[in-house]
């Protein structure tokens, strides 16, 4: 693909876009829509703070950090449920996306941005609750609050097969059986989130995400399509 500069407009980038899918597309669009909030919450919370004077908020909603660390968690859950999907080589994703390489691409690429909003999500709200230490404690202390219990249940648990993924060598059937507990974390996130807020649509994310974990776990080999033999004289 040639790089050109023409007529005042980067062809280039009209190049990449043609030869992109609008499932890729819209992954790609999301993303940058999700850190423009995430930056939009960021520049306000700072505004916030010039306007009160003060640096920490106790974790009151009204501050846009605890709004930014909340929309992080919850846009965590979209890109992991997508992770699941993309998982599933379903015929009509590949084609959604533009073939099982591009699947493969996102469903990696799911995955990161997931891990860094839920690891995001949880350091800036515990940083927002500053300096109430009770607030603090009920975030990350198992036990106190159910539901926030769940959602320690779900970061300790991802980062806990993470670490084992990219530090621990082990062969390529141990990995692969060990990445099928990623639902264990999924579920307790949207369940975290359920609880708290009773958002109905964290129960619908929940059984798209745990249908797409069943079908790839235990479905797949059994309902995946073959390719047909034809018999030649």
């Amino acid at each position: 693909m040639q790089l050109t500069y023409k007529g005042g407009r980067f062809e280039f980038l009209a190049e990449w876009i043609r030869h992109r899918s609008l499932g890729v597309l819209a992954v790609y669009g999301l993303t940058i829509y999700v850190f423009a909030l995430a930056l939009q919450s960021f520049v306000m919370g700072i505004d916030f703070r010039l306007m009160t004077g003060q640096l920490v908020h106790a974790g009151i909603e009204a501050d846009p950090f605890y709004e930014m660390g909340a929309g992080l968690g919850f846009w965590a859950v979209i890109f992991f449920c997508l992770n699941f999907v993309l998982a599933t080589r379903w015929c009509w994703v590949e084609n959604i996306f533009g073939g099982l390489d591009k699947v493969y691409q996102l469903h990696g690429l799911a995955g990161k941005l997931g891990l860094i909003m839920v690891l995001a999500h949880m350091g800036i709200l515990v940083v927002q609750a500053l300096p109430d230490t009770a607030l603090i404690g009920t975030y990350l202390l198992p036990g106190l609050d159910l539901g926030y219990s769940l959602g320690v249940l779900g970061v300790l648990s991802m980062v806990l097969l993470v670490a084992a993924t990219i530090w621990v060598r082990m062969p390529y059937g141990v990995w692969l059986n060990s990445h099928k507990w990623m639902i264990v974390p999924y579920l307790a996130g949207t369940s975290h989130a359920f609880v708290l807020q009773q958002d109905w649509y964290m129960l619908v994310l929940s059984i798209v995400g745990g249908y797409a974990w069943l079908y790839t776990t235990f479905l797949y080999r059994r309902f995946a399509p073959r390719a047909s033999r034809q018999r030649t004289n």
